[in-house]
Parts: C-alpha cells; sequence; structure tokens
C-alpha cells in the first residue's frame, strides 16, 4: 500500500511541475533576482461616462501582469492624498491624472520622444436641450478643476446663463426646468439616457479639458517597463474597453472603441485644450479669466494649447 502511495506522489507531484512550467505565467527577473513590478496611482479630477476608470486600470493591469509576467499594482488617490505622498517623497512608477493635480515635475520622463503626458481616455462638453423645445436659459455644470464656463464662451452660447452649480446638482435642475438647455459632459448622456429624455445635443468643438492623462515617474531602471505599459494602455483603448467607461479615445470617438451614446462627438476634433502639465494654479487662473471672457479672451488662447 505504501508503494502504491508512494508511486502515485511521484506521478503527481511530476504532473504538477510540468503543469506549473507550460500553464503558469514565469515572472520575470532582474540581475538581482527580484521580480519587475510596476505601481500606478489613479486619480480622477473629473467626471467620467460611467463606470469607474480605477477598476478598468484594475483589469488592464491584471491583463498585463498575465501577459508579461510583471507585477502590477494600482491604488486610488484623491489630489490631495497623492500630493501629500509627493511631499514625504513617496512616488509611484505611473500617474493616472486629470486638470487638478500639481504633479513631481522634476521626476517625470518622457512617455513617448518629448511627450511627458499622453491621454489614454477623453471626455467632452455639449450644449444639451429637450427634443422640440425652444430653450430660454442655460444651466452650466461645474467641477472643481475644470472649465465648463470657458466651454461655455469659446462656443458662443447666447443663452443667458440661469445658474451655475456642480454637476451633481445641474442634471437635476435641468429635469425640472423644462425651458433650460444644460451645459454638460458626456456623463449628462448617460444620466438622460437611464431617464428616457429625449434630447437633442450640441458638441462643443471650440474647447475640452477633460483629459485622463498618464505621465511616468519611475525610476530609470523601470522605463522601457512603464513605456510598454502605456503602449498596451493606449492599444487597449482603441480596441474597445472604454465602452465600459463611457469615455473617448485619444482619438475621439471611434466606433469600435466607444459607447454608441458619445456618436454625437463623431467627427469632433477639438481646437484648444489646456496643456497637459498644467498646474492647479493656472487652473485657477483660467477660471477668473473666463468669468470676463471677452475681456481676456485673447490671454485665454494665449495660455491654451491649440490642437488644430
Amino acid at each position: 500500500m505504501r508503494k502504491v502511495l508512494f508511486v502515485f506522489l511521484c506521478v503527481f507531484l511530476s504532473f504538477l511541475t510540468v503543469f506549473s512550467l507550460i500553464f503558469l505565467p514565469v515572472q520575470v527577473k532582474n540581475a538581482n533576482n527580484e521580480v519587475e513590478s510596476l505601481e500606478i496611482w489613479h486619480i480622477d479630477c473629473f467626471e467620467g461616462g460611467f463606470g469607474s476608470r480605477y477598476s478598468l486600470l484594475q483589469s488592464l493591469g491584471r491583463e498585463y501582469s498575465n501577459k508579461a509576467a510583471v507585477l502590477i499594482s494600482v491604488k486610488s488617490h484623491t489630489v490631495f492624498s497623492a500630493e501629500e505622498n509627493f511631499k514625504k517623497g513617496i512616488f509611484p512608477d505611473l500617474i493616472s491624472y486629470g486638470n487638478g493635480l500639481n504633479l513631481p515635475y522634476e521626476r517625470l520622463l518622457a512617455v513617448k520622444e518629448k511627450n511627458y503626458a499622453l491621454p489614454w481616455c477623453v471626455g467632452g462638453y455639449l450644449l444639451i436641450f429637450r427634443k422640440g423645445i425652444t430653450p430660454e436659459k442655460v444651466i452650466i455644470s461645474q467641477q472643481k478643476y475644470t472649465l465648463s464656463k470657458l466651454a461655455y464662451s469659446m462656443h458662443g452660447v447666447r443663452l443667458p446663463i440661469k445658474a451655475e452649480i456642480s454637476s451633481e446638482k445641474a442634471i437635476y435642475e435641468f429635469y425640472a426646468d423644462k425651458t433650460c438647455a444644460l451645459l454638460g459632459t458626456q456623463r449628462d448622456l448617460f444620466r438622460l439616457e437611464r431617464k428616457g429624455i429625449e434630447v437633442e445635443t450640441e458638441p462643443i468643438m471650440e474647447f475640452s479639458d477633460l483629459y485622463q492623462y498618464v505621465s511616468i515617474c519611475c525610476e530609470e531602471k523601470k522605463l522601457t517597463l512603464a513605456r510598454s505599459f502605456v503602449e498596451f494602455l493606449l492599444t487597449k483603448c482603441t480596441e474597445g474597453c472604454l465602452k465600459g467607461v463611457g469615455m473617448l479615445t485619444s482619438l475621439g470617438y471611434l466606433e469600435k472603441a466607444c459607447d454608441i451614446n458619445l456618436s454625437v462627438f463623431n467627427g469632433v476634433s477639438f481646437e484648444y485644450s489646456t496643456n497637459s502639465l498644467i498646474s492647479r494654479e493656472q487652473i485657477e487662473k483660467l477660471q477668473k479669466q473666463s468669468l470676463d471672457y471677452e475681456k481676456e479672451k485673447e490671454s485665454i488662447k494665449c495660455a491654451l494649447k491649440r490642437l488644430k
């Protein structure tokens, strides 16, 4: 009996060893016998479409880990918690962020050529009004680090402003007042779809600052690996993963890659944007200047990045 058990264990362990070698990913090790790894911090600085960009990054991190046998850790941060860590000298290898975050500029490495930030998903502003109704006023949906008032001015919206309120309250104000248009974002398209309200939309092509960027601030020895992940991320975004979060690609609306509700942005190419490495102080200055757009128009345009 013991002999049979011994033979069985030998066969089983041999099978397990062969199975592990064939089917389990082999972790890549460097010269010091350490497993390769990347830590990514994700910061939401503006509203997305739906779902979670953080969860999407986690999913893509797991996929890349299995593909390249690299340990990927994705952590969620706020603007405050990220900046507090920067002050303590604690940094990730890559950062996913939007406008409003003061980056550790001195640590940034080029993601591609001379670019220190690349957008991996994008949003846009829209003028939304009920089908068959001529709006009398407009409600402007505001977010802490965005420039929706600037989008209103650059688009030349002639409707008087009824209210400039937070995005959470603006949509409810639009529900309540049928005579008003809403200057909102891609998020509002999905909110309205759930309510079953028929609307007409006018995408604002003159300006968008709703960009989710990725930057690299790892040690030099990890740069090739970090760039490889960024390339993987951008490729996956054009292949359809953004349908799960309701965002546009860095190339704009792509039918195969974006939710059908975002087809209102089909063919849209934004004329101006904020600079990718803009500081929070510069955002706050633009917010103040946009209050008197006609007077500050030329200064504002000089501070923006012209895309076409």
